[in-house]
């Protein structure tokens, strides 16, 4: 058997029995709370009262279990302000003390409020009592405290039995009576009323003499209804509007002055739009060009040369070396030309590439002004051996290089910064251009050079007596498109 468990006295069994057979109510009213005298006490159904009680009160609820009608529950609740004790076992009583059930329970510590931590702590006892035996609870309205699990139950229980109900708000209106009263208005209306989504069809419906004395009470002159239905049945009664089924052909029919009025009042202006590719000529040398006789719309890219590799000088000894940064990539420019041919040759200058340490060469091609190439890399000389040291260049705010740094310094503006240890293999990549690619680091000398406006890859020099030379600076190029 478990240790923990609760049965009918002989008493309670009398008064199951007594209810039974009289038909009267068993008043089962109180609880008895009991320490057992410090054990576990085992329920006998011939005691009369609990081994020790150290506490009674009335009962907060007594129910039978919906689930099985043969259990009763009792539900005591112990209030904040009583204890302290321990609760080893339970029983409950009827109104005039008789012993009804007796259980023994898990041993529970009852704080009182003195004692710095109490609160309020339920207990239910489940008891197996006869099903046909008649229970009630005698309700002390002062003394019984309505629990979360009572409440939550009573409130579903009420609302399942309200929205059960055939009508459970008869002071409102129902939603059918209320949806058959507006559809018979409807009804009614309908044949009483003009409705505005039928746009004045029931009168067109109604016939001729209907229509007559319609047009006559909003004096619409038969000169005017006769005008209008002339007007609806021409053929193209707006000339002055473009008809959507012909898509613009009444444009291209008024010619070329007209079209390019229409495309600048949308928004669409000569410099936005070009017709038919007719060909590209490439310009990698000076040369003239001459504009096909039948374009209108030029399109122009010109890229200046690229600034040659800066050099590395020779060094004092082993002890030292030199380095240089990569040339600059030569400056781009590009322009869009409405133009009409008139036989008119066009002078293209394309610069070559500066060689190590000299700027790359200016470009000038038609529709655009002069633009520059590249300027070369600098170079630095710096000891090897020993703690790093800054060189003359400007150098980051971060402070100086250490020997684990690597060397990065790719062609740029003048102010290029160089990091520097003493493992150095190449000089600074030369910067690239909007059409070409910078010099490689190091590699063989053409790597080194740029390519279409490229800047030249620096040079590096490691304990040697002669200047080593960085790489050639990428020629320039011009790119001419032309369009109808």
């Amino acid at each position: 058997m478990s240790e923990f468990f609760g049965i009918l006295t002989t008493a309670g069994a009398a008064v199951c029995a007594q209810s039974i057979e009289t038909g009267l109510d068993a008043n089962i009213t109180t609880f008895s709370i009991g320490d057992g005298n410090g054990s576990i006490p085992q329920p006998n159904a011939a005691q009369t009262e609990l081994v020790n009680p150290v506490f009674t009160g009335p009962l907060n609820s007594l129910m039978r279990d919906r689930l099985n009608p043969a259990i009763l529950i009792a539900e005591a609740v112990l209030p904040a302000a009583s204890g302290p004790f321990w609760i080893r076992e339970m029983g409950i009583k009827t109104a005039d003390g008789v012993l009804v059930a007796v259980c023994s329970l898990p041993p529970q510590y009852k704080v009182a409020t003195e004692q710095g931590a109490s609160g309020t702590m339920v207990i239910r006892m489940n008891v197996i009592f006869t099903e046909g035996a008649n229970v009630t609870l005698l309700v002390d309205d002062s003394a019984v405290l309505a629990t979360r699990n009572y409440v939550d139950q009573s409130v579903e229980d009420g609302m399942a039995a309200h929205l059960a109900e055939d009508d459970p708000h008869p002071q409102y209106a129902k939603k059918d009576a209320i949806s058959d009263a507006l559809e018979l208005h409807e009804q009614e209306a309908d044949g009483k009323y003009l409705q505005i989504g039928k746009n004045f069809a029931e009168i067109y419906a109604a016939g001729a003499n209907a229509r007559t004395a319609a047009k006559a009470n909003l004096e619409i002159p038969k000169d005017i209804t006769d005008g209008i239905k002339k007007h609806t049945t021409e053929a193209d009664p707006h000339e002055q509007y473009l008809e959507t089924d012909k898509l613009l052909s009444e444009i291209a029919a008024k010619g070329k002055t007209a079209q390019r009025n229409a495309r600048s009042g949308i928004g669409v202006t000569d410099d936005m739009f070009y017709g038919r590719f007719i060909k590209r000529t490439i310009f990698t040398a000076s040369g003239t060009w001459m504009m096909d006789v039948n374009t209108r719309v030029v399109r122009v890219q010109a890229q200046a040369a690229g600034g040659g590799g800066g050099i590395a000088p020779a060094v004092e000894s082993t002890s030292y070396a030199s380095l240089a940064t990569g040339g600059v990539g030569g400056e781009y420019a590009e322009q869009w030309q409405v133009r009409n041919n008139d036989g008119s040759p066009f002078s293209v200058i394309v610069g070559a590439g500066g060689e190590a340490d000299s700027q790359g060469g200016v470009t000038r091609a038609p529709f655009l002004r002069q633009i520059a190439g590249g300027p070369p890399g600098k170079s630095v000389s710096f000891p090897i051996s020993g703690a790093p040291r800054k060189p003359a260049l400007p150098w980051p705010s971060t402070g100086y290089a250490t020997e684990d740094d690597y060397l990065s310094c790719p062609g740029g503006l003048p102010d290029d910064i160089i990091f520097f240890s003493k493992t150095i293999t190449a000089g600074g990549k030369g910067g690239d251009s909007m059409l070409g690619a910078g010099g490689a680091l190091g590699s063989t000398s053409s790597a080194m050079n740029g390519i279409q406006g490229g800047g030249g890859a620096g040079a590096v020099n490691l304990s040697t007596a002669s200047a080593a030379n960085g790489g050639r600076g990428g020629d320039g190029v011009v790119i001419i498109d032309e369009y109808t």
